[in-house]
């Protein structure tokens, strides 16, 4: 368990980064966070307990000079990096490259320029490990990765930039997230797409009773976004060096979690798929194993399936 002063946060102003800031200033009360993001997001930072400040650079980690620059202001005992873009996000090579894969290897680059070296906590995905095989289910953290998209691939050599940077005496940890769910989260994610959509009709905000979809009988792993946050502090504090998954270990249906969202829903809701939403390589079932993670860390998930939900449709 190694003492952690200072923490820099870099893609602060993104999901992930307000409930990571909220859960590391709670367990670590000492230290001082330095959030960084390419947009000015300082207003989008978290308010903590006890009032801790937490300051704000804005920087383009992607930008290898403005990286090295930040990391050697800040000084950090552990990098945070959850600058990114999301997996359900289509855009073109250059920017998925640059959002998911240049910030990170100009930090990991950056890193390697201060004297001691900080730890370095990468976000990496489910989607790297592609259509799994179900004998090969839950995929463990050297399960072959075969990305079918775009956003897999990249965040697959996100993985090899670790190895490659690990092997160069860089303590590097790659958190690899399953399906993150969570209060506010994006409409351009299925699941809050379909919350957002449930709680139009219920309000009355909406004239027809139909909920749009894609295909509702893919199974993903699904994990809180409160959990992943204490995961990343958790590996902060004790992770060593390489890969573990953040999951849940148990593949829920789309199909599921919509009737979950409904619960006893007035007025009639009508499913509608759309086959416009559909994916042609989409991953019918993934599902992960946290046991190195929970070995190493102690973690688990503290919230159920439903309580994750109830959170989202109360939002």
């Amino acid at each position: 368990m190694r003492e952690i002063k200072k923490i820099l946060v870099t893609g602060a102003g993104g999901y992930m980064g307000g409930y990571f800031i909220a859960a590391a200033a709670k367990r670590f009360p000492r230290a001082t966070i330095a959030a960084s993001d390419v947009k000015n997001a300082a207003a989008r930072l978290p308010k903590t307990e006890g009032g801790k400040n937490i300051g704000f650079i804005k920087c383009d980690a992607a930008d290898l000079q403005a990286a090295k620059a930040l990391v050697a202001r800040v000084k950090p005992d552990v990098i945070v990096n959850l600058a990114g873009t999301g997996a359900a996000t289509i855009l073109p090579w250059d920017v998925l490259i640059r959002a998911n894969l240049a910030s990170a290897v100009s930090l990991m680059e950056a890193s390697l320029c201060v004297k001691p070296s900080p730890t370095v906590i990468l976000v990496g995905s489910a989607a790297e490990y592609g259509a799994a095989k179900k004998s090969q289910l839950p995929v463990r953290e050297n399960s072959i990765l075969s990305p079918v998209s775009p956003y897999g691939l990249v965040k697959s050599w996100q993985s090899e930039a670790a190895d490659f940077y690990s092997a160069r005496g860089l303590k590097v940890i790659v958190a690899r997230m399953f399906n993150v769910l969570g209060p506010a989260m994006s409409e351009s994610l299925s699941v809050g797409s379909f919350a957002a959509q449930i709680s139009r009709i219920k309000s009355g905000k909406t004239r027809d009773c139909e909920l749009k979809v894609g295909d509702i009988g893919v199974k993903r792993d699904f994990v809180d976004v409160r959990d992943v946050a204490d995961a990343l502090c958790l590996l902060a504090l004790k992770g060593k060096a390489g890969f573990y998954n953040v999951s849940s270990g148990k593949s829920v249906s789309l199909k599921r979690i919509i009737k979950i969202l409904c619960g006893n829903s007035a007025p009639k809701i009508k499913i509608v798929c759309e086959k416009s939403r559909f994916r042609s390589n989409d991953v019918k079932d993934i599902r992960g194993s946290s046991i190195a993670l929970r070995k190493q860390t102690g973690w688990k998930p503290r919230r159920t399936l439903s309580e994750t939900l109830d959170s989202i449709r109360t939002r």
